[in-house]
């Protein structure tokens, strides 16, 4: 079974059984170079990790980052969306999500 969260989500808390999927889905506009960055935590890998096509076919149209992860063990999902060539700490905007296993 797949979990999907996104923009709606941030500083939530979801339930993934262990083995199973969590969809990390955020807005993204890659045209303007800001991307997101995902640090998944020690217990869950990422499976797929991909930019979505945009609704439209207008150039510089924005779509979305699907970062798909497998749930091993509980931990917290941050994102920042940022310019790969600034500096670390400057983001523009940030995402966090705890993940339990329950």
């Amino acid at each position: 079974m797949t979990f999907r969260v996104g923009p709606a989500d941030d500083g939530s808390t979801v339930v993934v059984p262990r083995g199973e999927t969590l969809e990390v889905v955020l807005p993204q506009n890659v045209s303007t170079g800001y991307r997101w960055e995902l640090d998944p935590p020690a217990g869950m890998a990422v499976v797929d990790d991909r930019v979505l096509p945009p609704a439209s076919t207008y150039p510089g149209a924005p779509g979305d980052r699907l970062v798909v992860l497998r749930v091993d063990e509980p931990g917290v999902v941050r994102a920042h969306l940022r310019r790969p060539w600034e500096p670390a700490e400057v983001a523009a905007q940030s995402y966090t999500v705890r993940v339990r296993t329950d």
